[in-house]
């Protein structure tokens, strides 16, 4: 897993991205009753919305002091490891992109149209059958005491009959009922059931059913795609022929950058796989990138009102931890980037591969203009101007190892191929 934690870091002072996990200078790769019905929120969206919350506490944040083997300039890299001899001339295995033929066109242009359906009344039938989106208003209360409980009632809810969105027996219970009707359904909820005031509990549901609803998908025409208010290159796409060849660019270039993704990721494995390393990492290194990480979700958290715990409970299956495990596996990511770092560091110095003070010094003010945390580069702590040359230092040795290695396609084709960022 190749997550960079100074990609990340310099994302949350500089404002200008989001981060996929752990860090280091190189980025290869990333109510009640409605509880009953409904899944609980979506956490990658969670984990996007979370992020400018993360980016806007970070950089107030008081910088923590590292000593000088925390960062890369601090050490001389060759001390801890040794480079594979043909580190400059290396060939890696990587699957061409596949040719984008009219299926996946198609395929497109159908999740788009799906993406844009809307719920439409039945004519001509009113009695509930499996498939409907049936609006209903419904009140649920306790079987015992006749009181509502907290969550447990809606007005023009839509609900699709047999999503499984709602308890066992709601959906079922719908079926062949009219439309203009009240009806009560008794029902108990699963003793799993995540809200323990309601685990086990008799209820009685009333229902009113509204409407018979189905969705429609849209045609796909000019006059569907001129309302979608797609540009390219600032022209506004308003037929389907032009949306069509559209979205065969869209899926050739999303392609092309997997392809390009891969194929780094494919060098720098075989480059670490290839390193040995003399002795271990520098333990302020790895604090300090471990501070990153954790200071970056406990941000996020925060800006949500949670604490990182509860954040990595939510989303923990995405960055591959857990909130019991989380800290020995953000250290041994982190560990893990050190290393490659180092090994970045070793090739930028065999190979002078070096920012001079004036190219720095333009890349931070570029940086800075672009900033939603800094307004001058003189703002910029040692952290924060250290963790941005590294970051550019590993884009650089990257650079330069793309440029040098070999990429033979595992089919055959294209074998002996040389590629550069250029051709990208």
């Amino acid at each position: 897993m190749k997550n960079k934690i100074i990609t990340a870091f310099m994302v949350l002072t500089f404002a200008a991205g989001t981060i996929t996990g752990c860090g280091g200078s190189t980025q290869t790769t990333d109510s009640s009753t409605e509880e009953t019905a409904e899944t609980s929120e979506n956490t990658e969206e969670a984990a996007a919305e979370g992020e400018e919350a993360a980016a806007d506490g970070q950089a107030a944040e008081e910088t923590k002091e590292y000593p000088e083997d925390a960062y890369l300039s601090g050490i001389k890299a060759d001390d801890y490891v040794d480079l594979p001899a043909d580190y400059a001339s290396m060939t890696v295995e990587v699957a061409a992109p596949a040719e984008v033929t009219d299926e996946d066109v198609n395929t497109d242009i159908a999740n788009t149209l799906e993406a844009h359906q809307e719920l439409v009344e039945i004519e001509g039938r009113d009695v509930i059958e499996e498939g409907d989106v049936v609006n209903i208003d419904y009140v649920g209360r306790f079987k015992d005491t006749d009181e509502e409980f907290e969550g447990g009632s809606a007005e023009g809810f839509d609900l699709e009959i047999g999503s499984g969105t709602f308890i066992p027996g709601f959906e079922e219970g719908l079926i062949d009922e009219q439309v203009g009707t009240e009806i009560e359904l008794d029902l108990t909820f699963p003793e799993d059931y995540p809200t323990e005031a309601l685990a086990g509990k008799e209820t009685v549901f009333t229902v009113n059913i509204n409407k018979i609803q189905e969705y429609h998908v849209p045609d796909f025409t000019d006059e569907f795609v001129a309302g979608l208010g797609v540009q390219d290159f600032g022209n506004v796409i308003s037929t389907a022929d032009d949306y069509r060849a559209y979205v065969k660019k869209e899926i050739i270039k999303q392609r092309e950058e997997q392809y390009t993704s891969e194929r780094k990721s494919a060098i720098i494995t075989k480059l670490m796989d290839g390193s040995t390393f003399k002795q271990d990492v520098p333990e302020a290194m790895v604090t300090r990138y471990y501070d990153m990480m954790t200071n970056y979700y406990t941000q996020m958290a925060s800006g949500y009102g949670m604490e990182l715990t509860q954040l990595i409970d939510l989303i923990g299956s995405q960055i591959g931890t857990t909130s019991d495990t989380y800290e020995a596996d953000f250290r041994e990511r982190c560990v893990s980037d050190v290393k490659q770092d180092i090994v970045m560091q070793s090739i930028s110095d065999k190979e002078g591969l070096t920012l001079s003070d004036e190219e720095f010094q333009a890349e931070l003010e570029k940086a800075v203009e672009n900033s939603a945390a800094y307004n001058s580069v003189d703002d910029l702590d040692k952290e924060t101007r250290e963790s941005y040359r590294e970051y550019l230092m590993g884009n650089k040795v990257l650079d330069f190892l793309v440029s040098k290695t070999t990429v033979k396609d595992p089919s055959g084709e294209g074998d002996g191929e040389q590629e550069t960022e250029e051709e990208e």
